[in-house]
């Protein structure tokens, strides 16, 4: 497969619905190849958000389990979401419903470089990954913070598992981020937070004027899937 970047005439608006339409491909030789009439919608989403999926919470699709594996065993998992937002930070509604998951992922900006710790809290079980780099397939296989009990909203240090390692990061790159939260039933949540590694965290809701906010839409932009062409042409030299 081949990557290419796309330059425009103009600046695009944000979430404004364009459609993309190849034509006029040749080969190496300068002949032309027929394709098929192919076009793509996309949007653009700058900084500033990310991308919010809700799978269930609904009668038609409402399933059980406080674990993330019942989120990611479930078939409408990950490819057929109730919903899609994109919230401004990395913090989904408290009290949303019952009997759903969530998935939460986007790039993340580094504000600084060096060594980070994230944290994740939520209601039910949760899980949080962070990439190598910015490609989705590099995720670990393993959650670098998580719990699989219940957390009250912002409540980063009810368990050790919440917090992860320490993770080197370059404020030059981007890095592809996942957020993961199964809910069962009773009250619901889901946050996660980066900071400097050695920063003592305090549960922000216990603390007056809060010093440990969630991830801001600054440090975030939405992860969208990739348009792919799957029918290549064929050179005619």
């Amino acid at each position: 497969g081949m990557s290419v970047t796309l330059s425009t005439g103009a600046a695009l608006v944000t979430a404004t619905p364009y459609t993309l339409t190849v034509a006029g491909v040749s080969d190496a030789a300068g002949s032309a190849i027929p394709l098929p009439g192919i076009s793509m919608p996309f949007q653009y989403f700058p900084k500033g958000s990310l991308t919010r999926e809700v799978y269930g919470g609904t009668v038609a699709v409402n399933f059980t389990g406080a674990q993330v594996s019942n989120l990611t065993s479930h078939p409408t998992y990950p490819n057929d979401p109730t919903s899609a937002t994109f919230p401004t930070s990395f913090e989904a509604p408290t009290s949303f419903g019952d009997n759903y998951g969530t998935r939460m992922q986007g790039y993340f900006y580094p504000p600084s470089t060096g060594n980070f710790e994230l944290y994740v809290a939520g209601d039910d079980g949760t899980s949080l990954f962070l990439s190598s780099d910015d490609n989705p397939a590099n995720l670990p296989a393993t959650a670098q913070a998580l719990h699989g009990s219940y957390t009250n909203p912002r409540e980063w240090t009810k368990f050790p598992s919440q917090k992860s390692a320490p993770i080197a990061l370059d404020s030059t790159r981007r890095y592809f981020i996942r957020g993961l939260q199964k809910d069962q039933t009773g009250g619901d949540n889901f946050a996660a937070l980066a900071v400097t590694a050695g920063t003592v965290v305090a549960n922000s809701q216990t603390t007056p004027n809060p010093p440990f906010p969630v991830i801001p839409g600054a440090w975030l932009s939405p992860y969208i899937e990739p348009v792919r062409i799957t029918v290549q042409p064929t050179g005619k030299t």
